[in-house]
């Protein structure tokens, strides 16, 4: 489905047309033979033309392929249901073998209606928008933490996790905002680093890397 922004817009542009314009969709199909005729009225021609562009872009995102999809989308929508009216009757074949069942209706002020329909979809897709935002961040939390195995020195970590960023010593003193000096020591594990180092590290090597880091002093 299209997202959010997408239906906003697309409302936007219904709600355009609703000015001096009073515009209906009328449909009428016989029960068991064929699809139903659709046909917009009470519009002037350029109205019509603008709708029609609206609604084959509104179809599309749908999954439908012209206006008649939308404007029967438009008919099924539980918000749509007060634009609505709709009739039926029986009319005697004219060869005598049955009736035929017609049905027929109106969707009143079809811009209207279809400028709210568009913000019931915005509202869908911000929803859904929203999960995947949720779901996001839960994956990353359950993420599995970078932690090299026991044994592991913490200056040997350091210059794994340098290597997969591509820096060389001297940009991840520049990043780390301390100098060459101290990022060789602490590499080769000539002096520790301080907790808060640690800390500077793994989030500067999470950021890069786009992955939780975690760097961890050697158990004793």
């Amino acid at each position: 489905m299209a997202n959010s922004k997408f239906w906003q817009t697309l409302a936007k542009a219904f709600r355009a047309l609703l000015v001096n314009s009073r515009m209906r969709a009328e449909w009428h199909y016989i029960v068991g033979e064929g699809p139903k005729e659709w046909t917009l009225a009470d519009a002037s021609p350029m109205t019509r033309i603008r709708f029609e562009a609206l609604a084959r872009r509104g179809a599309a995102a749908l999954s439908g392929a012209d206006v008649s999809d939308w404007l029967e989308a438009l008919r099924l929508a539980s918000g749509t249901a007060r634009f609505i009216t709709e009739r039926s009757g029986t009319e005697q074949n004219t060869d005598g073998t049955g009736v035929a069942h017609h049905r027929s209706g109106i969707i009143w002020r079809v811009c209207e209606a279809s400028a709210n329909y568009c913000d019931e979809l915005q509202g869908r897709a911000r929803e859904a928008e929203l999960r995947r935002k949720i779901q996001t961040q839960e994956d990353r939390a359950k993420a599995v933490k970078t932690v090299h195995p026991d044994g592991e020195s913490v200056g040997r970590q350091i210059d794994l996790l340098r290597n997969e960023c591509q820096l060389t010593e001297e940009q991840l003193a520049e990043k780390m905002m301390i100098t060459a000096r101290t990022v060789q020591r602490h590499i080769s594990d000539t002096c520790l680093p301080l907790s808060r180092s640690l800390t500077g590290y793994s989030r500067l090597f999470s950021k890069l890397l786009g992955r939780q880091i975690v760097i961890k002093k050697m158990s004793c």
